[in-house]
């Protein structure tokens, strides 16, 4: 190769290497080169289950999947938070749009207006705090209905995280906050994430990526360690997320002792009082089962045994006379598959039971009743 022609490779390599750095601190620049576009948040924007794009094999495309509309909580009709009846409050599955969300769905069903908010922090106090920033007040009586995926029960109950949270950057000088922040920019938090994303999902090298993949899967059946349990059903894939398979706390392996399901409960409980105390607000708790739980038999070569948290939980939740919502049972022996087989979430027809186990439960209690009436 002629000198020339090397420095206009080099110079050619040099201009991809800086619009790689710095598109992926600018969302739209990053747009431009990937096949599918990134929205944060809106995950369900992709054309496949989100379980797939940790490992781009071609096998685990989950083929007509409902493609996401707008989020509700971003629409028009969802209710400012004091002008609602009901407050939901909960992570992705109560966020997620390729169906009908369940504060939208409930909001239909029941002819009330439904708040939705995003948990934001993986602590119990966070939904406190979010009512007293908006200063929120009612004089009627109303509900909130508090969702958490089984896999976060102990990380968001648990006595720990709350005092992780409130020491967070106490002490931190202003010109240290300053620099920390420059210091983010040049060195993103998650740039590793968003270069990793680029190499899988960019037009320069997506194709290469799925190819190399899909070898080392049907060679070597090597798959990202993000999804290390797979199957095959009736033609349809399935991928379970490693947080519910591994073993550790979230998983569906781990003894969870009973006191660590007492401190879940009793921090539940008090979450269930202040928000009757300081906003006359009567919880109902919502905890979504993992997709493994329900369909441990997927799992073949694993031999996984389920832990029953939740029951473990509603047990200890009855002797303390917390309002929850039994979604285990109903969905274990629905006889339908009411989750994505490769994405982590409830489809149309798990939301659809959550919201009619919701409404019954509601409308059967005597200690609720009193709410839907004003």
């Amino acid at each position: 190769m002629s000198e020339k022609k090397l420095k206009i490779l080099i110079y050619i390599t040099g201009l991809f290497c800086l619009y790689v750095f710095i598109a992926v601190r600018v969302l739209p620049l990053f747009n431009l080169s990937l096949t599918e576009k990134v929205i944060p948040e809106h995950f369900e924007f992709t054309k496949y289950g989100e379980l797939y794009y940790f490992n781009h094999i071609t096998k685990f495309r989950e083929e007509n999947l409902p493609m996401a509309k707008i989020k509700y909580r971003d629409t028009e009709k969802h209710p400012k938070l004091d002008k609602a009846d009901i407050i939901t409050y909960g992570d992705s599955f109560f966020d997620i749009c390729r169906t009908t969300s369940y504060s939208e769905m409930l909001a239909d069903s029941m002819s009330e207006k439904v708040h939705y908010q995003r948990i934001s922090e993986p602590y119990w106090e966070n939904v406190l705090n979010y009512l007293k920033a908006n200063n929120y007040h009612s004089d009627t009586p109303r509900f909130l209905i508090y969702e958490t995926t089984e896999r976060y029960i102990n990380l968001r109950f648990s006595d720990s995280m709350s005092i992780k949270k409130l020491n967070l950057d106490q002490n931190k000088s202003k010109f240290k906050k300053y620099f920390k922040n420059i210091i983010s920019v040049i060195f993103k938090e998650n740039s590793e994430d968003m270069y990793t994303l680029f190499l899988r999902r960019s037009y320069f090298t997506s194709f290469m990526y799925t190819k190399i993949a899909d070898i080392k899967f049907e060679c070597f059946g090597y798959l990202s360690p993000t999804t290390p349990v797979y199957a095959f059903k009736n033609n349809k894939p399935w991928l379970f997320f490693h947080e519910t398979v591994d073993e550790n706390s979230t998983s569906i392996q781990y003894q969870h002792s009973q006191d660590q399901i007492n401190t879940y409960c009793e921090n539940i409980l008090s979450l269930s009082k202040k928000l009757k105390d300081e906003f006359n607000l009567t919880l109902i708790f919502l905890p979504v089962p993992n997709k493994i739980s329900i369909y441990p038999e997927l799992a073949e070569d694993k031999n996984f045994k389920y832990n029953y948290l939740l029951p473990l939980i509603y047990k200890k939740l009855d002797e303390l006379k917390v309002h929850y919502i039994d979604l285990y049972d109903p969905f274990k022996n629905s006889g339908e598959y009411l989750y994505y087989g490769t994405d982590s979430h409830w489809n149309a027809k798990g939301i659809e039971m959550a919201v009619d186990k919701t409404i019954e439960y509601i409308r059967d209690n005597p200690n609720t009743q009193e709410l839907t009436k004003n």
